[in-house]
């Protein structure tokens, strides 16, 4: 069943990624109890990484493409973290 906040995702036109294997030497997440921490999580799309420095070439709109990119990436790992339903 799919929850309330992959739902909205959906409506938003906005695809839950798969989480990739890290292509270096760290963890996506870590947990200490109830805490997780999560790290190494890029703006990466079908298309390749969107990269770029604001003010220098790249504009707000790509910048913030680049930061919705990251969050969702964000959500993905940690939905793999908690196995499960992120409601």
């Amino acid at each position: 069943m799919t929850g309330s906040i992959e739902q909205r995702l959906a409506e938003k036109g906005i695809k839950m990624p798969n989480v990739a294997p890290a292509a270096a030497n760290y963890l996506p997440f870590t947990r200490r109890g109830a805490l997780i921490t999560i790290s190494g999580q890029l703006p990466r799309t079908d298309d390749g990484l969107i990269a770029g420095t604001l003010g220098n070439g790249t504009s707000i709109d790509r910048g913030v493409a680049a930061a919705q990119q990251c969050a969702v990436a964000i959500l993905a790992v940690l939905n793999e973290a908690i196995e499960g339903d992120l409601d």
